[in-house]
């Protein structure tokens, strides 16, 4: 089933896309000796519903191999009990436009999803960061995101205390990497005005 895009626009971190991917995996039977926390205990054939992302990935390859975790690595082994509140992603253009994007960023719980973003390229922004817009999406009763809730009264205490979080994840991010990715082939200043000439929104 197709997920109808704005109209004018497109959809920053589409229902499912990127946010909710089931992960598997194969080994021994038996892991958890690194520094990770992993109590070593048999985990085949469990399902574990706790929220994960790709940067677990290389904390859990470490804490099977029983090699110690940097610290300065964003996730945490899988094979350990800790987990998190919610899901955080960011977008920064795709690395194919002539001009970067505005970035978005994302925060999904089990049962909301907020996304805050500014339109158009990141050279349209000139410094009026309060244009950003908001989708807040209650995914246990719209999986599709088809009802955005982000203006609702009845939502904005959720909506605040779910920016905050997101504030959090994306400074803590910062933190570990101040430098963030080159994208020596985009061009990060861009027009101040759409292709028809009109302002961005």
């Amino acid at each position: 089933m197709s997920i109808p895009a704005p109209v004018g626009g497109e959809r920053f971190f589409p229902a499912g896309a990127r946010a909710v991917v089931p992960a598997g995996g194969a080994g021994p039977a038996k892991g958890g000796g690194g520094s990770g926390g992993g109590d070593g205990v048999e985990r085949r054939g469990v399902a574990d519903e706790r929220s994960a992302g790709l940067v677990d990935v290389l904390p859990t390859l470490l804490d099977v191999a029983g090699e110690e975790i940097p610290d300065a690595l964003p996730g945490f082994s899988l094979l350990s009990d800790r987990s998190r509140t919610a899901s955080f992603a960011e977008m920064h253009g795709r690395g194919y436009e002539e001009y970067q994007r505005a970035p978005a960023v994302m925060l999904r719980n089990r049962e909301w999803k907020l996304i805050l973003y500014l339109p158009g390229p990141l050279g349209a922004v000139g410094g009026d960061y309060g244009r950003f817009q908001g989708e807040l999406y209650h995914l246990a009763e719209d999986p599709l995101e088809l009802h955005d809730r982000y203006e609702d009264p009845a939502c904005a205490e959720l909506r605040g205390r779910m920016t905050g979080e997101l504030l959090m994840q994306v400074m803590c991010a910062l933190g570990r990497f101040p430098g963030g990715p080159a994208r020596t082939l985009i061009r990060v200043t861009g027009p101040e005005t759409k292709p028809d000439n009109s302002l961005w929104d």
